[in-house]
């Protein structure tokens, strides 16, 4: 095997290209790509929003929401279409709660 490429990395503090930075506490690292960064900046605020206030019992309720919303959005809203011929008027006379 060919030797492509080496390079000398500085891990010493003493040496003047010394490049590496520690991280001073847990949880320093960010994202770098531009959707990340802003679902942890969501995330940021509401932790500081809700902090220690959510419980167990919040977040199960949480899951269960979204959990409902998926099965109806894939299970239950296109088995109405296929029977409504995608006539969505019916179809929100049906999901509507109007007697």
């Amino acid at each position: 095997m060919a030797k492509r490429n080496e390079q000398q990395l500085k891990l010493s503090e003493e040496s003047e290209e010394y490049a590496l930075k520690p991280l001073s506490d847990v949880g320093s690292g960010k994202a770098h790509d531009p959707e990340k960064k802003r679902l942890s900046e969501i995330i940021d605020t509401l932790n500081d929003l809700f902090g220690s206030e959510v419980n167990d019992e919040d977040q199960l309720h949480f899951a269960q929401g979204v959990a409902i919303r998926q099965i109806f959005r894939n299970k239950v809203l296109p088995l109405l279409q296929e029977y409504f011929f995608e006539d969505y008027e019916r179809i929100g006379w049906v999901l509507s709660k109007r007697p």
